[in-house]
């Protein structure tokens, strides 16, 4: 049941953050067309988001290289039924 939950709430947070966002977002001041302030607060989120996937990018792929010479050895099956998982083998 978890499994099949958790991707379905991963992909509509993002719907609710947006409605959340469009329902608390302030509004313009009545006669005054076109003076909307900016969402600065919003896009300073938006980028610290960023940065913060961007930085855990980079770390996951530093800590999980193979070091330069070594081979690629694929996921097999054991005689035994175990499968071993694919690993960096001596070049």
């Amino acid at each position: 049941m978890l499994l099949r939950l958790v991707p379905v709430l991963l992909f509509l947070t993002p719907f609710a953050g947006f409605l959340l966002w469009r329902r608390f977002r302030p509004r313009p001041a009545p006669g005054r067309p076109g003076e909307e302030d900016l969402p600065w607060p919003f896009l300073a989120l938006a980028g610290a988001g960023l940065a913060l996937a961007a930085a855990g990018l980079a770390a996951y792929g530093l800590s999980r290289r193979m070091e330069q010479g070594s081979t690629y050895v694929p996921a097999r099956l054991e005689p035994d039924g175990r499968i071993e998982r694919g690993h960096a083998g001596p070049p």
